[in-house]
């Protein structure tokens, strides 16, 4: 009871000392709340514009299918993961690809380079990593072999393709 009154007594003779002391952390606590509903609202709205480009709709059909008809408007593709595998060659294992495998190779070059500008803004602190990782999970798992719905030939291909070319934070992102 002497120790209520004790604080009482302290904070009647700093009135002034602990209204502010208070005030300030309520305003800490709001901006840092209000910092987060930012970062979250960025990383949507990144993450909607990455999901509505047409090489990320086509190299998400890639992964999620074994085998596939992909149409880029001009032409049709017939994609099973054997050519996805012998597409993603490096130019240290072939240098001649086909008309199918360039445009299988410039998809993807464009996904990986899209998905590394997203990790390097988390990395950054611009956007949360952690809710990054959730909104990527099932298609980062399919490019690092943590998913099993392609086989070891293809997400070993992937990470020496990822590897050889600099996607050093795409291969590292889990």
């Amino acid at each position: 009871m002497e120790l209520l009154n004790e604080i009482y007594l302290y904070i009647l003779h700093n009135f002034v000392f602990v209204t502010g002391l208070v005030t300030g952390m309520k305003w800490v606590w709001e901006y840092s709340q209000k910092r987060k509903f930012e970062k979250n609202k960025f990383l949507f709205e990144r993450i909607e514009k990455f999901y509505d480009l047409n090489n990320t709709k086509i190299v998400k059909k890639m992964l999620d299918w074994n085998k596939i008809s992909i149409s880029d408007g001009e032409n049709k593709y017939i994609i099973s993961d054997d050519i996805l595998i012998e597409a993603l060659v490096t130019h240290n294992q072939r240098s001649h690809f086909n008309p199918t495998e360039v445009w299988i190779r410039a998809q993807f070059d464009e996904y990986l380079d899209n998905l590394t500008e997203l990790i390097l803004l988390s990395e950054c602190g611009l956007i949360d990593k952690g809710n990054l990782k959730k909104l990527l999970k099932y298609w980062t798992d399919i490019l690092n072999g943590n998913k099993k719905v392609k086989n070891k030939k293809f997400s070993l291909q992937v990470k020496n393709y990822l590897i050889y070319y600099g996607y050093h934070d795409v291969a590292a992102f889990k």
